[in-house]
């Protein structure tokens, strides 16, 4: 049984019914890591910045999260124009998050501040309404997650199941999840709940122009002829006929390859660590050298089919 990856309740009225959230989809994309074409060893990259610039103790902000007074700037970050030379590597503690507000032109939020505006981890699923499932255009829906029940309230579970089928409604959402608030559908699916994450209205984006009409309404006779040509080509949606062909042409060549595949050359070890930054070099460095000796294990053709069929 696979890890819920939520659990909470679903909340509406009086009425609250413990659930799990498992994953729905999963994508199936062929990840690759970046190596140097002549040693094979893995690239890294870093945070770095304009050499030329000074560098010291980042100032203490003079902003708080209360309201700014009427007329005061915001803290502005200005970057040279020409590009430099050099650069100058950046621990990640001196990292801060910058919002361009025009060209070159940064205003600086501290991971502290967003932080403190993340919302409150609520267990819920908040239903603020039903509507009537054609009423949602599937623009909005984006991310999709199983809502299973708990043992002891299968009864409560089905029976809202039911008259959200029966009645073709889905309840329209608030969920926490990774600490984002998300507008979300419940719509029944197979004897459970789907949880479907869904964009704001100001995420939808308007036609790029308006579609083309024509200068008279088609006749009657083609109009019919385009139907029947329709019905002639219905047929019941199979999902497992249609195919990532490109994927698995990808798997077939890495496939074909493994038995040339080199190991990556030994990384040298990590200096004491000093610091955060430090830490979270070695650690990266660590993986980095437990992954390429795993790399040199050979697989069997048997074990690489397998996966590539997963």
């Amino acid at each position: 049984m696979p890890r819920a990856l939520w659990t909470g309740t679903i909340s509406f009225g009086l009425v609250n019914i413990p659930v799990r959230l498992y994953p729905a989809t999963r994508k199936k994309d062929v990840r690759f890591h970046e190596l140097d074409r002549f040693t094979g060893a893995r690239v890294h990259h870093q945070r770095v910045t304009d050499a030329g610039l000074p560098r010291g103790p980042a100032p203490e902000p003079t902003h708080t999260s209360a309201p700014a007074p009427a007329g005061a700037d915001p803290k502005v970050l200005h970057l040279p124009g020409p590009e430099p030379v050099t650069r100058t590597e950046v621990s990640f503690a001196d990292v801060v998050k910058g919002f361009e507000i025009e060209p070159n032109r940064y205003v600086e939020v501290r991971r502290e501040e967003l932080e403190a505006m993340e919302p409150e981890r609520r267990r819920t699923i908040d239903i603020e309404q039903f509507v009537d499932s054609s009423e949602v255009d599937p623009i909005y829906f984006d991310t999709s997650y199983y809502a299973v029940t708990q043992r002891g309230f299968e009864r409560a579970f089905e029976l809202l199941v039911l008259a959200m089928a029966t009645t073709r409604q889905l309840a329209i959402s608030w969920v926490v999840l990774r600490r984002r608030r998300h507008l979300a559908a419940l719509r029944p699916y197979r004897g459970v709940l789907l949880l479907t994450t869904m964009s704001f209205a100001d995420e939808v984006l308007e036609l790029p122009y308006p579609a083309p009409r024509p200068a008279e309404e088609p006749p009657a006779r083609e109009l019919e002829a385009a139907q029947r040509l329709l019905k002639a080509m219905t047929e019941p949606f199979e999902p497992e006929r249609y195919r990532d062909e490109y994927r698995e042409r990808v798997l077939d060549l890495i496939e074909s390859r493994a038995g040339s595949a080199r190991p990556a050359p030994e990384e040298e070890g990590p200096a004491a660590a000093t610091g955060l930054e430090d830490l979270m070099s070695a650690l990266e460095q660590s993986l980095a050298t437990a992954r390429a000796r795993k790399r040199e294990a050979p697989s069997k053709p048997a074990e690489r089919s397998r996966a590539r069929k997963r």
